[in-house]
């Protein structure tokens, strides 16, 4: 199994929605900018986040704990391309293929790219 695929399917299985959670990300629903989403036990937490102590707008799409107060980072996914701001980033089902896409500007484009895809084929 890939890394991809083993990292897909830990953030299916992380994030299903607790019973009764309206937050959900689906073809219909992306996750848009300051939204989060939460384990279903409340632990961990998937959102863009700027790193502790930056002040040059860098936004990554990261999963931490959630109930410590230093946040504390365990996963990024847009690591090499960071986003210059929150407004009209997404995290998205693509309508493509069914892969999670993480959209938004970056310093080098203001309009919206594709920074990150999970890349699963099928």
């Amino acid at each position: 199994m890939s890394l991809v695929t083993a990292t897909f399917i830990a953030l299916a299985l992380c994030f299903a929605p607790a019973p009764g959670a309206a937050a959900t990300l689906s073809a219909r629903r992306p996750l848009r900018g300051n939204d989060t989403l939460v384990s279903a036990q409340g632990k961990f937490e998937l959102g863009l986040f700027s790193p502790a102590g930056s002040s040059d707008g860098r936004l990554y799409l990261g999963i931490w704990y959630k109930n410590i107060p230093v946040q504390t980072v365990v996963w990024v996914a847009n690591r090499v391309t960071p986003l210059s701001t929150v407004v009209s980033a997404e995290l998205r089902v693509s309508p493509d293929d069914g892969n999670l896409e993480l959209v938004g500007p970056t310093n080098a484009s203001a309009s919206p790219v594709v920074v990150w895809s999970s890349n699963l084929s099928s």
